[in-house]
């Protein structure tokens, strides 16, 4: 247009301020132009993502309650395996071929507030066995129990009441401390929210926050450290009260003083209480009534901590020298502070 424009003005078919007009009037139709252009580009995204949502939503659970599950009544929390085996399955195989067993044929029983611990290398089944209690999946083979009673018979609702759980990553949603806590339960008293906290050690370092119990919380608890998300995690569990508990890798990835004060929280936690301990924590194994060691989908070995560290295999190799040596939260009699009742 320039260029045709100064041979016009040359000609003196048009004038200079013509042209300039031309030229301003081109140059303000290009914003509207660019601006559809990045608008559409917007447009895409919102149905790739639209498409993403669709497909999630479209999905159907793998677990569902059972025909004629009922409500679960209040559990004292035995919980036992019997002869169970689950193999994870590609979501888009059909063919069993392509099954990945991780558990084959696992039996052994928790007794109501017996404390066990599942150790072994990555892979081994570990949280497997802690996933099929709650049911985020259904074993292949056998049957998982809480006092004598297939959990699927159970509605699944019911079932998850009376499960706590306490994971690696903290899961904090955008909220307040108090309402935190009090995730997952109905009508919560604040009295019961801050006597939660006190028992997770999490009362004081709580109430130096500008608003105390009613500060906001960002997505995932991003302004607290990592120590302080697992001490709301563990208050949680508290005003849970439920009588089964997981505690899954709770202290990976906390520098020894965190750690320390989340051990001490978690050793006043399972007081009483069914518990599942996955971890690599020294202190937190040792916490634990008994020990049953996990290889390729199986038990290679079973006992009580301090004996499990007297005698040669994979735990001895693990947690000996920590667990045998020097304190410990183990009583010279093989009774931990759990079972006799001490728990903090």
């Amino acid at each position: 247009m320039v260029w045709l424009g100064v041979w016009l003005v040359d000609r003196g078919s048009i004038s200079a301020g013509t042209l300039v007009l031309f030229v301003l009037l081109i140059q303000n139709m290009f914003k509207p132009s660019r601006k559809i252009v990045s608008e559409w580009y917007k447009v895409g995204k919102l149905l790739a993502s639209t498409e993403r949502i669709e497909e999630l939503l479209a999905r159907q659970p793998a677990v569902t309650d059972s025909p004629g599950a009922r409500p679960a009544p209040r559990l004292t929390g035995r919980l036992s395996f019997t002869n169970v085996s689950f193999g994870y399955r590609p979501e888009t195989a059909a063919d069993d071929d392509r099954v990945r067993t991780v558990l084959h044929h696992i039996t052994f029983t928790v007794e109501p507030g017996e404390v066990v611990a599942l150790i072994g290398p990555s892979g081994a089944g570990k949280s497997t066995v802690a996933q099929l209690v709650p049911r985020l999946y259904d074993p292949d083979s056998g049957t998982v129990a809480i006092d004598g009673t297939d959990v699927r018979q159970f509605t699944l609702e019911s079932l998850r009441r009376q499960v706590s759980v306490v994971l690696q990553e903290t899961l904090l949603l955008t909220g307040t401390v108090a309402e935190n806590i009090a995730y997952g339960i109905d009508a919560p008293d604040s009295e019961r929210i801050v006597r939660a906290a006190r028992l997770a050690n999490a009362d004081q370092f709580v109430k130096e926050l500008p608003d105390g119990y009613a500060t906001m919380l960002g997505e995932r608890g991003a302004t607290l450290s990592g120590g302080q998300r697992q001490r709301i995690a563990i208050a949680r569990a508290f005003v849970r009260d439920a009588p089964v508990l997981i505690l899954d890798e709770p202290t990976t990835g906390l520098d020894p003083e965190s750690a320390g004060q989340v051990v001490a929280a978690l050793r006043t936690l399972i007081s009483g209480t069914t518990t599942l301990i996955i971890s690599h924590d020294a202190d937190l194994v040792a916490c634990a009534d008994r020990v049953l060691v996990l290889e390729e989908g199986r038990i290679v070995q079973e006992g009580s901590p301090r004996t499990l560290a007297r005698t040669d295999g994979p735990f001895a190799s693990l947690f000996g020298r920590a667990v045998d040596g020097g304190e410990s939260p183990v009583s010279a009699g093989g009774e931990s502070p759990v079972s006799a009742g001490g728990g903090s």
